[in-house]
């Protein structure tokens, strides 16, 4: 098709383009004298007031490079963030009725593979339900046999012993590469504590997911207890 072709870069040919917008010597300067910062920063102590002076001293030299750095990568970063939307606004429009056909079929298939998977389920307990009755009959016609020969103890046994089904082999009418995905529809929560207090061992990731949230919680009402819940802190120094 004639047209303007779409340049496609990939990354590390993007990261070799940097110097085309900062100079490259600019670049090593700001690295190496970073690095040198980096190691006066390390060599530094502070034991007493007057070394935590010039630590905040020399943070703010460190502050005034940061500072240098993001005027002269911000504009570039800027003006690539704005062609970046542009991009995907227009990417957004394009794909907008594609997006839709295929949503369009992926409901229509979805509904297929729901059919076949209840068609699946009702075959594999079809199957079960006729393993368990010829077992039955089994165990039924061994129980007769031992009667006749006068053995009702071993009768009764064999009439009484739990019947053992391996589950049936039926054939996978849901196609190849599809998964079920799950979502939550709601959640009862006391029903959700007492269930995540009767295993907690499996549900320590529960912890993990509501921090942030405990954590926000405790910066807004810093002199709130909750139960259960230790708290540390540490100080944020911020440079002026």
């Amino acid at each position: 098709m004639a047209g303007t072709e779409i340049e496609i870069l990939k990354p590390e040919v993007v990261t070799s383009r940097v110097p085309q917008f900062i100079p490259l010597e600019v670049i090593e300067s700001i690295k190496a004298n970073g690095l040198s910062t980096l190691e006066d920063a390390k060599l530094m102590k502070v034991e007493s007031r007057e070394d935590y002076d010039m630590a905040m001293t020399f943070r703010r030299q460190i502050k005034q490079h940061r500072e240098r750095i993001a005027s002269i990568a911000d504009p570039i970063c800027d003006g690539l963030f704005k062609a970046h939307r542009a991009a995907c606004a227009v990417r957004t429009e394009m794909d907008k009725s594609y997006k839709a056909a295929d949503e369009v079929l992926d409901t229509r298939q979805k509904a297929l593979v729901e059919k076949q998977r209840v068609e699946q389920e009702l075959l594999k307990a079809k199957q079960l339900a006729e393993t368990k009755r010829l077992e039955k009959e089994r165990a039924d016609e061994l129980a007769a046999e031992l009667e006749k020969a006068d053995e009702p103890e071993r009768a009764e046994a064999v009439r009484n012993a739990p019947i053992v089904i391996v589950e049936p082999v039926v054939p996978k009418l849901v196609p190849e590469g599809v998964r079920r995905v799950w979502k939550i529809k709601s959640i009862d929560l006391d029903k959700l504590i007492d269930y995540v207090q009767a295993n907690k061992k499996d549900f320590s990731h529960f912890l993990e997911a509501a921090e942030s949230k405990i954590r926000s919680y405790k910066v807004d009402n810093p002199k709130a207890e909750i139960p259960g819940v230790e708290f540390e802190h540490a100080d944020s120094i911020p440079v002026k």
